[in-house]
């Protein structure tokens, strides 16, 4: 079962219907500012209500935006970091879970100084924060791993980056 946690705007509902004629049951929505901690946590409790655990939890929200340096904190990092705090306190062995696995997407930009300093520091911080968190791995059952992929010709890439730099 696939849960996505995701913005409901048009969009994501096109996807998800889009995905949900391929899966079926196999794939829910949940509407989720992530922005918003309590509806991280609502829900991550109505899927484990619903499928009793949770095994992978991918990190995958984000933003370039350095004009919106604090919303880019809130979405990059904050988020992140609640939401993964959150599935280990429902999986975690300490609580009586069988572990997983958390999937934090980050950036090149995690490892490499770049163009956007708002947005490199937040990657920067999920990158510091997955490796440090994944030293808690015997205590928790929680594996936690970083993905640093680089530019892909997006939209936003055209909206952040100058020219000479595409």
């Amino acid at each position: 079962y696939v849960a996505l946690f995701e913005l409901d705007h048009k969009n994501s509902r096109i996807v998800f219907d889009e995905l949900h004629k391929q899966y079926h049951d196999r794939i829910g929505f949940y509407p989720c500012d992530v922005t918003k901690t309590d509806l991280i946590s609502n829900n991550f409790d109505k899927v484990m209500e619903s499928h009793k655990t949770i095994d992978i939890l991918i990190n995958n929200a984000g933003i370039a935006d350095d004009n919106k340096p604090e919303l880019s904190v809130d979405i990059n990092l904050k988020a992140l970091v609640v939401a993964s705090y959150k599935f280990i306190a429902r999986i975690g062995k300490r609580k009586g879970g069988k572990g997983g696995v958390i999937v934090n997407i980050a950036s090149t930009a995690g490892i490499v100084s770049g163009v956007l300093p708002v947005y490199c520091a937040t990657k920067h911080g999920v990158v510091g924060f997955t490796r440090t968190l994944q030293m808690s791995y015997g205590l928790t059952g929680v594996r936690v791993l970083a993905i640093c992929p680089s530019f892909t010709n997006t939209p936003i890439v055209k909206l952040t980056l100058n020219d000479d730099l595409k």
